[in-house]
């Protein structure tokens, strides 16, 4: 509940008469709850920006793999006993 009372904004199913629109700077960020000892913790933490190749793939166009994403043989090699 604190969350959702910390983002002046309705969006979806999180929905408040106080802010009926939406705000697109609450889109790019979520906000982190965890525990400190007796006590909750909440902060705002922005959504990183996706990796180019990533967004270019979500677009249908083509990614050529690099050396940190390695390709894989569409026949794996089996043992020869």
């Amino acid at each position: 509940m604190r969350a959702a009372f910390m983002r002046p904004e309705s969006r979806g199913a999180h929905w408040r008469l106080d802010f009926l629109d939406r705000n697109p700077g609450w889109g790019r960020q979520n906000i982190i709850a965890r525990r400190e000892g007796d006590a909750m913790q909440l902060t705002v933490r922005p959504i990183p920006e996706l990796p180019e190749d990533f967004v270019r793939m979500l677009e249908g166009q083509a990614v050529a793999p690099t050396a940190a994403q390695p390709t894989v043989d569409a026949k794996p090699k089996l043992p020869i006993r």
